[in-house]
């Protein structure tokens, strides 16, 4: 068997296949009977980010575990969103397009909240 190269394992884990896909697609297969657009799913996502990013560089335990809570939130819905149009047949070019820019721009928020959470722990431990 041919070993994966690193950027080829993203994406690929038990987590993704067996929690966020499933997951995904059973909240797509309940909002099919909605008039929830896709599009919809994926700005929604990207503001899950939003705030888990900011939740996530809290000081705060309890506020940093819901910030998690919206990440995780976040991941299931990447694959709701797909979901939802393969199902409804409303798969379009402005969607794929904020789904993949999105995931990008969500994940830069992410470890940037996780970031400034790690340099004020960092900071608060010097003084």
């Amino acid at each position: 068997m041919k070993p994966e190269k690193p950027h080829e394992i993203v994406g690929k884990g038990k987590l993704v296949k067996w929690v966020y896909r499933k997951a995904g697609y059973k909240i797509a297969i309940l909002l099919a009977k909605t008039d929830i657009q896709p599009n919809t799913i994926t700005i929604f996502r990207f503001a899950c980010a939003i705030i888990a990013a900011f939740l996530i560089s809290s000081q705060i335990y309890t506020t940093q575990a819901i910030g998690i809570f919206f990440l995780q939130l976040f991941s299931i819905l990447d694959k709701t969103d797909g979901g939802l149009a393969r199902i409804n047949n409303k798969e379009s070019k402005l969607g794929a397009w904020l789904d993949s820019n999105f995931d990008v721009l969500g994940v830069i928020f992410a470890n940037i909240g996780l970031w400034y959470s790690v340099r004020k722990e960092a900071i608060s431990w010097r003084y």
